[in-house]
This record gives structure tokens, C-alpha cells and sequence, in this order.
């Protein structure tokens, strides 16, 4: 038995183009500010603890060791980053972010004033 595999494209059928979009998708803010509850199983509670250790270990890697604790601070308190579709808006507000993390305010609030006022 031949199984055939979707239809033939012919001519006129006009086939789309798919386009990848240029998104990120970032839950280390969330798995942080995510309080663990008394009720919940032995099990998972040392699971969240250990992902909540991993995620700190990522930023201290990713911003660097000096002042830690405030750098943690300023990500969590940014929280999730919102979605974009507009690609360079992705990579502004992720060097917005970014700065802000890192300690560099004024770099962070010229970046989003910018921001805003280009989109």
C-alpha cells in the first residue's frame, strides 16, 4: 500500500510563506517571585527551591557577582518581559532591561525613553 504525503503543490495554489518571529519567552522572574506553599508535597517544595537556586546561580552568571542581591531584586521586580511582535522591539527592551539589571539606571531610563518614543 502507497501512503501519499499531503497534496501536490500545483501552480495558482498559492502557497504561503511561514515566517519565524523573533520572540522570547523568559519565566525566571515568575519561578522567583513564586511563593512556595506549606501544603504543598516535600518533593516539590525542594524542587521549587532548587529551580528558585538555579535561576539566582543564571543571574549572578549572566549580571555578575557584585551587589547579587540587588541585581535579583531589580529582575524580579521587573517581572516577566511583555510580548512584542515588532522584532527590534525585542532586542531594545531586552538591552533596557539588561542595563536596569545590571545597575545601570540612567543607561536603563534614556534606553526606555528612547523605546517609547521610537514605537
Amino acid at each position: 500500500m502507497k501512503v501519499e504525503i499531503g497534496r501536490q503543490r500545483v501552480d495558482g495554489d498559492d502557497s504561503r510563506r511561514f515566517t519565524p518571529a523573533a520572540i522570547t519567552f523568559d519565566t525566571r522572574a515568575h519561578t522567583l517571585t513564586t511563593e512556595i506553599k506549606d501544603d504543598w508535597e516535600e518533593q516539590i517544595k525542594k524542587q521549587w527551591l532548587t529551580n528558585q537556586s538555579h535561576v539566582k546561580e543564571a543571574i549572578i552568571y549572566q549580571f555578575g557577582i557584585e551587589d547579587f542581591e540587588q541585581k535579583i531584586r531589580d529582575f524580579t521586580d521587573l517581572g516577566v518581559a511583555p510580548w512584542s511582535v515588532v522584532a527590534l522591539h525585542n532586542v531594545y527592551l531586552a538591552q533596557v532591561r539588561n542595563a536596569f539589571v545590571s545597575g545601570s539606571y540612567y543607561s536603563a531610563l534614556l534606553g526606555a525613553c528612547g523605546l517609547v518614543n521610537e514605537y
